[in-house]
């Protein structure tokens, strides 16, 4: 068990999935009903859901959300989530979110269109909200943020015990 003071569980996990590639491991199944980590899906991420006891996959991602594993991220940067208190664009669900990401592109391609024109009060919305998606976006991605999160101590010390327990494999 890994446990930080003032670190969030995602975060420990996020950095895990990051530097899992350097180990003799194929599949990693993250043991949560949290959402939020299905962010860190990927063909060897995987999360089992106690809660609904459904398998969420890079393989069976379709039969879950109605968009691509990589849309994820852009989808909840504009959409926001309420669970972890996380502002989206106003007027901006999760159908116009996957309309934007499929005519746009990624969250970051969106706030480089910014302004769009448009007479729609979404898109005048979402015009005035780059600097909230570029908040979401590094309040939600995992991945990238993850190091920063923890801390250069913290990261050091979760090394050393993946390298302890998974370098006897």
């Amino acid at each position: 068990m890994l446990r930080f003071d003032k670190v969030e569980a995602d975060d420990i996990a996020a950095y895990i999935v990051k530097e899992i590639k350097r180990y003799p491991i194929t599949d990693i199944w993250l043991i949560s009903s949290d959402k939020d980590w299905d962010l860190l899906i990927n063909e060897y991420t995987n999360r089992f859901s106690y809660i609904t006891r459904k398998e969420i996959t890079h393989g069976n991602w379709h039969t879950h959300y109605d968009y691509d594993v990589e849309s994820h991220i852009s989808i909840k940067c504009l959409n926001g989530d309420s669970g972890d208190n996380i502002r989206g664009v106003e007027g901006v669900g999760p159908k116009r979110a996957a309309e934007l990401i499929s005519e746009y592109g990624t969250a970051m391609d969106i706030i480089a269109s910014l302004p769009i024109s448009s007479k729609y009060k979404y898109i005048q919305s979402l015009n005035k909200s780059g600097d909230l998606i570029m908040r979401n976006y590094q309040l939600m991605d995992l991945l990238t943020f993850c190091e920063e999160a923890i801390g250069g101590t913290n990261c050091k010390e979760i090394d050393k015990v993946l390298d302890e327990y998974l370098g006897n494999l």
